[in-house]
C-alpha cells in the first residue's frame, strides 16, 4: 500500500513541524479488506481507512487539512467528485492548551492491484488513479485571520515561506 507513505512525504513537505517532528505524525491503518471478483485475474481491491495522529500541533489545523485535500484530489478523488462521499474524511481535534493541539484524521482509501502472468511468473503493479487534468502543486502557504478591530481587514497568521 502506496498512498500512506504519498501522504507522509506530502504533510512533510508542506508542514514545516513534522519536518523537526515526524514522530509527532503517525499513521494507521483500519478496519482493512481485499475486494476481489473471482475473474480469471488475481487482481484485487485493498479498502482501509488511513488514521493519522498528529501530537502536539503547534500551528492552524488548516495547514494540515489543507495538505490533506490536496492528497485527496490526487490520491482519492471519489471523496471530493461523489456526493455521496464528500463526507468521507472525519477528524478529531484535541486542544491541549492554549498553543497545541492533538489531531486524528481518517481516511477512507482503496488501492488496485492489477496481477498479470508474464513469462510464467506473477507481475504485481499497483494502478495509478485518474488525474485530475486542472491540477497545479503550489508550493507556498499563507493563512490570513480577520482583523478582530477591522472586520475589512485580515492578518497574515501562517507563511511557509517564513518558517523554513
Amino acid at each position: 500500500m502506496y498512498k500512506p507513505d504519498r501522504l507522509r512525504k506530502l504533510l512533510s513537505k508542506r508542514v514545516p513541524y513534522f519536518q523537526q517532528n515526524p514522530d509527532a505524525l503517525q499513521l494507521f491503518y483500519a478496519n482493512g479488506h481485499i475486494h476481489s471478483t473471482g475473474a480469471t485475474s488475481l487482481s484485487w481491491q485493498y479498502h482501509y481507512d488511513l488514521e493519522i495522529i498528529i501530537e502536539d500541533f503547534p500551528d492552524s489545523p488548516d495547514l494540515i487539512f489543507l495538505a490533506v485535500q490536496e492528497f485527496i484530489r490526487v490520491e482519492q478523488a471519489e471523496l471530493v467528485l461523489n456526493t455521496s462521499k464528500q463526507q468521507g474524511v472525519r477528524f478529531e481535534v484535541d486542544p491541549n492548551n492554549n498553543e497545541t493541539y492533538d489531531l486524528s484524521i481518517t481516511i477512507p482509501l482503496s488501492e488496485r492491484v492489477i496481477v498479470s502472468v508474464e513469462d510464467n511468473a506473477y507481475q504485481i503493479k499497483h494502478a495509478e488513479e485518474p488525474q485530475p487534468t486542472d491540477w497545479q502543486e503550489i508550493e507556498r502557504i499563507q493563512i490570513y485571520v480577520r482583523n478582530e478591530q477591522d472586520k475589512n481587514k485580515y492578518d497574515k497568521q501562517f507563511d511557509s515561506n517564513d518558517k523554513q
